[in-house]
């Protein structure tokens, strides 16, 4: 019988976890490949001293080249992950909030740089990372109740 809790216990967790982890993929995913797409043609062609990019962490990475920015963002999505599996339920929650909101407003940001109409990109990609994370988060609250 404990057998049985034990193994549904840690589906549960595992369900938990798949819920909060989609809005944070789609939020580093948009994030990271905005960021690549929004580097200037220079740093493609002439040296990856060209990067732009606002993240202190992130920039200098970009100056070694593409690989070694995605090779940091992949640590940081799985250290993301593991930090959640490991803190308490209610903090993972508002971990995974701030990380998405972080990565939300990293993508959004691309768009303002050109101004004019592309303001309406930053509006459509936060909404709907916002939409997602409520449906997510909204199924994660959902199946507590069950």
């Amino acid at each position: 019988m404990n057998r049985i809790r034990t193994d549904q216990n840690r589906k549960q967790a595992i369900a938990v976890l798949f819920w909060r982890l989609v809005p944070i993929l789609l939020a580093w995913c948009c994030d990271v490949f905005l960021t690549l797409l929004g580097q200037p043609a220079d740093y493609w062609q002439v040296s990856y001293e060209y990067a732009e990019e606002s993240n202190v962490i992130a920039r200098p990475l970009l100056m070694v080249g593409p690989w070694a920015f995605v090779a940091l963002a992949v640590a940081e999505l799985i250290g993301v992950a593991a930090l959640l599996i490991s803190i308490p339920k209610k903090l993972a929650g508002w971990v995974a909030v701030v990380v998405t909101f972080a990565h939300a407003l990293g993508a959004g940001g691309w768009f303002l740089r050109f101004g004019g109409w592309w303001c309406i990109g930053c509006v459509v990609v936060i909404a709907v990372i916002a939409e997602v994370a409520h449906r997510c988060w909204g199924s994660e609250q959902n199946d507590r109740g069950r």
